[in-house]
């Protein structure tokens, strides 16, 4: 879980392990939703990682398990053809 004073994610909000990486762009991330929505924040990171479910749970910080354990509890099916 990655906790914000705020209701968006910022780089200084994430683990150090989780820092920029050589070649990495300086581009500022567009910032992830953390309002309490959860819902939200899964279908945000399937839409910013084209439904690939890997990426999605890294980019929202939890294991693939994680991931698809909140997929079934929110009932959410992501669909193979986005």
């Amino acid at each position: 879980m990655i906790r914000s004073r705020t209701d968006q994610l910022s780089a200084d909000d994430l683990p150090p392990e989780m820092g920029r990486t050589a070649g990495a762009v300086d581009a500022a991330p567009e910032p992830i939703p953390v309002a309490g929505d959860e819902r939200a924040r899964i279908l945000f990171a399937r839409d910013k990682t084209g439904g690939n479910r890997l990426q999605a749970a890294k980019l929202l910080g939890i294991s693939r398990a994680t991931f698809y354990r909140r997929l079934s509890e929110l009932k959410i099916v992501l669909s193979d053809n986005l």
